[in-house]
Formats: C-alpha cells, structure tokens, sequence
C-alpha cells in the first residue's frame, strides 16, 4: 500500500492487491486527510543536512466483531474455491 500526498492537498491511497476494502479505507483516509490538515511544514532551508526520516510503525487496532467478521469471509473463500 502507498499513501500518494500532492503538493496542492490532493492526497489518496494506491491499494492495488491489498485486500482491503472500503470501509477499513475511509478509516484510514479520514486519519490522512487530518494529519495532512495539521500538518506544520518544516522551512527546509533550516534543517541540518545529515536529517533523514524513519518509517513510524503504525499497529492495525481491529474490534472482535470485525476480527470475527474476517476470519468468516476468509473460510468462506477459502470453501468456495476449493475446487478450483
């Protein structure tokens, strides 16, 4: 998964093969779209030249029903193309 940030607040998510659906996206956009509403640009000019940026690890919160949810549409899958 990518998240896209343009320079003119266009903002998205490349999630080509990620299994995700809508729902756990409109999430995770509502999050993008408020970080980059609040985000306070750094002055570049004024940065030490040996700053680099590190990755955040950002854990997946799920409730129980989704949990649940999940786990039935996987063997539901799995059950309907098995014999394939």
């Amino acid at each position: 998964m990518q998240f896209v940030v343009c320079s003119n607040d266009a903002s998205g998510i490349l999630g080509e093969h990620t299994m995700l659906d809508a729902l756990t996206l409109n999430e995770l956009l509502d999050d993008q779209v408020t970080a980059i509403r609040t985000h306070e640009p750094v002055d570049v000019r004024t940065m030490s030249r040996k700053t680099t940026l590190a990755p955040v690890f950002l854990p997946l919160m799920t409730h129980t029903e989704l949990d649940t949810r999940i786990m039935k549409v996987g063997t539901e899958f799995a059950t309907s193309t098995a014999s394939i």
